[in-house]
């Protein structure tokens, strides 16, 4: 994630302080040792996620009827639905894992370069089009892929977070399985349980319902 994305990252976190106190409800959670209060998304508080959340809506789910694999090119977002069919029936955990791994092969480029613009959110048809994008890109494809595998929005969050050890800011996937935090990164091959993780600091976390901020 380059400076842009950080300054990015820090205005939505300027924005997220100026909520007025009506959006407040009453429900708190922990992640990474901070404290985060539920809100509702007020329009226009997060235009990136908005202008994300209106092309998701326009592709109608995951399926892209014009998608074919090639001699030298490879249909990822054809293999992803072979894969939602083939593990629909797995357990949960396995859907899990799996997913982490089937988008983790994707490659890694900030937005600069893909989009020509220092933050973008992508929509798994744009994410597997460019072969790849950065780590939003990347939580976002995880979230509506493991959505439509059946767990519910609820229990999963994008999360914008500060790696104090490099001292930039990322995103990341966090899902809640059987009361517990796990960590969907695209930097870790595996899935992994968010209290294991110390050099995360959380910024926001946000869903189609509710963002959470943290203090």
């Amino acid at each position: 994630m380059n400076v842009y994305f950080n300054n990015r990252f820090l205005l939505a976190f300027i924005l997220a302080i100026l909520v007025p106190v009506d959006y407040v409800f009453a429900e708190i959670q922990h992640l990474f040792n901070r404290q985060g209060t539920q809100y509702t998304i007020p329009k226009g508080k997060f235009p990136k996620w908005d202008d994300m959340l209106k092309r998701w809506n326009k592709t109608q789910g995951l399926v892209d009827n014009d998608c074919q694999s090639g001699l030298f090119n490879s249909c990822y977002l054809r293999e992803l639905e072979t894969l939602i069919a083939d593990i629909k029936k797995e357990p949960e955990w396995h859907k899990i894992n799996e997913i982490n791994g089937f988008v983790n092969q994707m490659r890694y480029q900030e937005d600069i370069y893909v989009y020509g613009i220092s933050d973008y959110w992508a929509i798994p048809h744009e994410f597997f089009d460019n072969e790849w994008g950065d780590c939003e890109d990347y939580s976002l494809t995880k979230y509506y892929a493991l959505k439509a595998l059946g767990l519910k929005s609820s229990d999963m969050q994008i999360a914008v977070v500060k790696d104090i050890n490099i001292n930039v800011h990322h995103a990341i996937l966090i899902v809640n399985y059987k009361d517990e935090h796990y960590v969907l990164d695209n930097r870790l091959s595996d899935v992994i349980k968010l209290k294991r993780l110390k050099h995360y600091q959380p910024v926001y976390t946000i869903n189609e319902q509710y963002w959470w901020f943290y203090h």
